[in-house]
């Protein structure tokens, strides 16, 4: 069966059920693995770099002027 991109959020919005081994799921993976990148390049440099806050910016897919975010953190999902 085929799924479209993204049903795995709308089964989640629904509070499930979903299945790992399914293919939809694999949006999910992706942007699990998507925010652990960037939380470990986030957390492996020093806040006063630059590309600190441009990390975090892409992680939450918006400017954070109005944020401050310490170190060392985790995000499982950063899907807006």
């Amino acid at each position: 069966m085929e799924y479209e991109k993204g049903h795995v959020y709308e089964l989640m919005d629904k509070g499930g059920p979903t299945k790992v081994t399914e293919p939809y799921f694999k949006d999910a993976v992706d942007e699990m693995m998507r925010a652990r990148t960037l939380c470990a390049k986030a957390n492996a440099v020093l806040p006063d770099d630059p590309s600190y806050v441009g990390y975090l910016e892409e992680l939450f897919g918006r400017k954070l002027d109005d944020v401050r975010i310490l170190t060392p953190f985790t995000v499982i999902s950063a899907t807006v």
